[in-house]
């Protein structure tokens, strides 16, 4: 027997993306989403979300890029605890190895600072959250059109409320396809 799965969020909105090749190997890159989002079991989480990213990437030659990011975001609710803003950095570099090899290297780190008390205590919480990611794939290991592609990341999260403290080792394997 079939169960109904039932709606955890609706958003609506507007985003936008906007890219400009500033010089022969820099570009800029912008992302911004504004929604409101809706939740039909938990009213107290309706309200505004937005987040966004500014970027720059630079080839350093025709096998290496690096970019150089700012993502942020901003939610309001019906709990000013839940209310907060997030401003973070994010770095990158992307290899093409000779004989098809593929490797990526991000390191980020974001602060999280929510708007009211947390329930129970007298502190408004603040997450601090460090990431490392590594991801390989190479142009001779395909599945038809599509390669395979094997990711690895580490996150630390350090919160003045214990139960945000964590550590987590994720891994991935994904599809990719270049056009």
């Amino acid at each position: 027997q079939m169960t109904e799965a039932k709606q955890y969020r609706r958003r609506f909105g507007i985003q936008g993306r906007y890219q400009v090749q500033l010089k022969r190997k820099l570009r800029f890159d912008s992302y911004l989403s504004i929604q409101h989002q809706n939740y039909p079991t938990q009213a107290h989480r309706d309200g505004l979300f937005v987040d966004g990213r500014l970027g720059l990437a630079h080839a350093i030659n025709s096998s290496t890029k690096i970019s150089f990011a700012v993502p942020f975001e901003y939610e309001t609710t019906h709990r000013p605890h839940l209310n907060h803003t997030k401003f973070g950095v994010t770095f990158g570099i992307e290899k093409m190895w000779r004989g098809g090899l593929y490797s990526a290297l991000t390191l980020s780190h974001s602060v999280d600072n929510f708007h009211g008390f947390f329930p129970g205590t007298s502190v408004v919480r603040k997450d601090k959250v460090a990431k490392i990611g590594v991801a390989f794939r190479h142009s001779k290991i395909t599945i038809g059109k599509y390669a395979p592609e094997i990711s690895y990341s580490y996150t630390k999260s350090r919160s003045n409320v214990g139960f945000y403290n964590f550590e987590s080792h994720d891994f991935g394997l994904g599809m990719s396809m270049a056009f």
